[in-house]
């Protein structure tokens, strides 16, 4: 079982993933702004979403971009 670690300089790449291997995306974002990322319909039977997104802010200010995982 392997992880693939995909941001914004990965688009448009094609990677090829295995049963069991685990697929992480980090971009860019701000959820203060009210827009969120959302994973478009996939087959579930191929791809799933595990747990939730989290938001890692750049810096201490309030209200700060930063990416979310």
């Amino acid at each position: 079982m392997s992880r693939t670690r995909l941001s914004e300089q990965d688009g448009g790449k094609t990677v090829e993933l295995h049963a069991g291997d685990k697929l992480e995306v980090s971009l860019k974002g701000n959820p203060t702004t009210g827009y969120q990322w959302e994973m478009a319909a996939v087959d579930a039977a191929i791809l799933k979403l595990v747990g939730e997104p989290e938001f890692s802010p750049d810096s201490g200010a309030l209200g700060a971009g930063g990416k979310v995982t």
